[in-house]
């Protein structure tokens, strides 16, 4: 090898260093589900109740929380967890549920129809 490939090896593994560290940093924040509608079990009408829900057909029900600060969305729009209940039970579409790691709190729960 001669001195200019060698240089050329050096800076590229000095540039690269930084972009691998900052890969390695990168952690996730949130549990995120896909499930059919029919998966779901229930959705408390409390403003801190639960969500039960079936990750697959054949596994445990999971149980995580609600809250005030739980987002609900139709297809792409906000909506209450009043309107959202219903549309959810008559839905055969899918639903989207992201769940906090740090806290286990629903962040927010998509319907899409």
């Amino acid at each position: 090898m001669n001195t200019a490939m060698i240089r050329t090896l050096i800076y590229t593994t000095l540039l690269a260093l930084p972009l691998a560290a900052t890969a390695a940093k990168l952690e996730s924040s949130e549990h995120a589900y896909e499930l059919p509608a029919a998966e779901v079990v229930t959705i408390s009408p409390n403003r801190d109740g639960a969500l039960v829900f079936k990750p697959c057909e054949s596994c445990k029900a999971v149980r995580a929380m609600l809250s005030a600060e739980t987002q609900f969305v139709i297809n792409e729009e906000p909506v209450t967890k009043q309107v959202f209940r219903p549309a959810m039970r008559k839905s055969s579409g899918w639903v989207y549920v992201f769940v906090s790691i740090e806290t286990g709190k629903v962040r927010k729960i998509e319907l899409d129809e």
